[in-house]
Parts: C-alpha cells; sequence; structure tokens
C-alpha cells in the first residue's frame, strides 16, 4: 500500500492506523515424513493435493 501511495494510485494507506496482536504461539511446527506419508494414504484426493503441496512443495 505504500507503494500505491508513493505512485500517486491512492491518497493515504487505508491499513496505516491498523494494528495487529502479537502472539507468543509457535506457528511453525516440522512435520516428519512419515506422518504425512500416513495421512495421504488415508485423504482424499484434493487433500492429498494440499498435503503433498504443503510439504513436499514448500508451499504454506
Amino acid at each position: 500500500m505504500h507503494d500505491a501511495v508513493d505512485w500517486k494510485i491512492i491518497d493515504e494507506n487505508p491499513f496505516c492506523k491498523v494494528r495487529t496482536q502479537r502472539s507468543t504461539v509457535k506457528v511453525n511446527e516440522f512435520v516428519p515424513r512419515e506422518v504425512v506419508d500416513k495421512l495421504m494414504k488415508k485423504a482424499n484426493l484434493v487433500w492429498q493435493v494440499i498435503l503433498g503441496l504443503s510439504r513436499y512443495g514448500g508451499l504454506r
């Protein structure tokens, strides 16, 4: 949004006063290959794609 203001696409950043909460909860968790393989065997095709892309494709 800062670029949009710099490029004069918008007059001001509508999100400049939005505040977010800080969290102490660990967000990223490593999931071993064995666990993912077990899930892949039980999951339907859509979830197999989601699991495969997130674990092996690096998509988060």
